[in-house]
């Protein structure tokens, strides 16, 4: 009985929203409508557009270029843990290959509300100049300063999110998950003696992926907290029917002023 309700009150509102319709009235629902069919594709379209522009900064979404994506001068310190107690000092850090990004999924569903990205890099090559002291492992003295090459292939993320709809839409992060398919890495020059430098460089590529989850465990919370703050403040004020409308017209977020789409033709 309460399932036919159901069905009955469905309808009926689907009978009103088309007399209003035909009776010229919720022009934003038809607006909607238009616009909900190409909203897929519209996501897509604005991430080929950050592609081609990933080797400028983007200012209006203060973004530095990210490919090649570089940061000078990061220090960090490693204390305890199996890897040992460190001080590292990357003078320069460059990273290649993020503007190949692949487009693996990425839907916005709006019956029900929710959103799913799937995107990765094939392959991504970071290269770093080094300074580092202390000890690895309780071992080894170390006091280095060369240069380091980190290969991935297949490294990305799939995210989803549940859009919430009340007053002011925001978002309820679902899953947040990295994976990598391959990983290598060389540190140069850490040792004098090769062999012992060979052996180090094994250790470590070992320890990397424990490291890596760890610290992707300890961050996790953090930056999920940090997504769904920036996108509540960049939906304030819009209503699910505004949703369409607003990733049409996504290249508000380019500022004119800045530099021509053309870093994938730069390159060729």
């Amino acid at each position: 009985m309460k399932l036919l309700q159901k069905f009955i009150f469905k309808i009926i509102i689907l009978f009103l929203i088309i007399i209003g319709i035909t009776e010229g009235k919720y022009s934003k629902f038809v607006t909607f409508a238009k616009n909900i069919r190409n909203v897929n594709t519209d996501l897509k379209n604005f991430l080929e557009d950050i592609r081609n522009r990933m080797c400028h900064p983007i200012s209006k979404l203060k973004l530095p270029p990210l490919d090649t994506f570089t940061i000078e001068n990061y220090q960090h310190n490693l204390t305890g843990g199996e890897l040992g107690n460190l001080d590292f000092l990357a003078k320069k850090i460059e990273a290649v290959g993020l503007s190949d990004f692949i487009v693996k999924d990425l839907h916005l569903y709006f019956l029900n509300p929710s959103i799913v990205i799937d995107i990765y890099v094939p392959k991504e090559i970071i290269n770093i100049d080094y300074k580092l002291n202390g000890t690895i492992a309780e071992l080894f003295q170390i006091n280095a300063e060369s240069d380091m090459n980190f290969k991935f292939e297949k490294i990305g993320f799939r995210f989803e999110a549940k859009i919430l709809v009340a007053k002011n839409l925001r978002i309820s992060v679902q899953k947040l998950e990295p994976y990598i398919n391959k990983f290598d890495l060389r540190i140069n020059n850490l040792f004098p003696d090769e062999e012992v430098n060979d052996f180090i460089n094994q250790m470590i590529k070992d320890l990397a992926p424990e490291i890596i989850i760890d610290y992707w465990k300890a961050k996790k919370p953090e930056l999920i907290l940090y997504i769904e703050k920036v996108v509540a403040d960049l939906l304030k004020g819009y209503s699910i029917l505004d949703i369409s409308r607003l990733i049409k017209n996504l290249k508000k977020f380019f500022d004119e002023n800045d530099p021509e789409p053309n870093c994938k033709s730069k390159r060729l």
